[in-house]
């Protein structure tokens, strides 16, 4: 068995950034009042804006890890390669190296069938590309990358 060749990788630093608030608790608050009828809607009644009364907003940071990969996978698989060659054959050079034919039964024939064919076993090279982005929070909340601000936000501090 070969060994099996170790890959370089290119891995880049860890980066952590802090953004700048899009909004402060005085919007918030505002916005909880806009919205206080709406929220507390039952079935046929409607209370009124004056019995229902915002009393805190609170402001907390979930934090989150994004993982935005790229990579590039090369590989090589076995394959083997059957060619049918003349009835009379009985040898075939190929780069230089030399196959005899062997008798292959041709499938789903009455009565049976066969044919001239040398068998190479060859290594196709295949390669992938491929992005990945992955949000990773805590294990007991539930994220999805819609919750994520997608716009441009300022960083107030970017650590390396």
């Amino acid at each position: 068995m070969t060994a099996i060749p170790e890959v370089p990788e290119n891995i880049t630093q860890r980066k952590v950034i802090v953004y700048k608030s899009r909004v402060d608790p005085a919007m918030l608050k505002q916005k909880a009042e806009e919205m206080k009828n709406e929220l507390f809607v039952k079935r046929f009644s409607k209370p009124k804006p004056e019995d229902i009364h915002v009393v805190s907003v609170d402001k907390h940071y979930e934090p989150y890890v994004l993982v935005d990969a790229k990579y590039r996978i090369e590989y090589f698989t076995k394959k083997n390669y059957t060619f049918e060659v003349a009835e009379k054959a009985k040898e075939v050079k190929i780069l230089g190296e030399s196959f005899k034919p062997q008798m292959m039964a041709i499938p789903d024939t009455e009565p049976e069938q066969f044919r001239k064919v040398i068998s190479l076993e060859g290594h196709e090279g295949l390669s992938t590309k491929t992005k990945h982005i992955s949000f990773l929070t805590r294990p007991d909340t539930k994220s999805c990358p819609i919750r994520f601000p997608l716009l441009p936000l300022k960083i107030i501090h970017k650590k390396s």
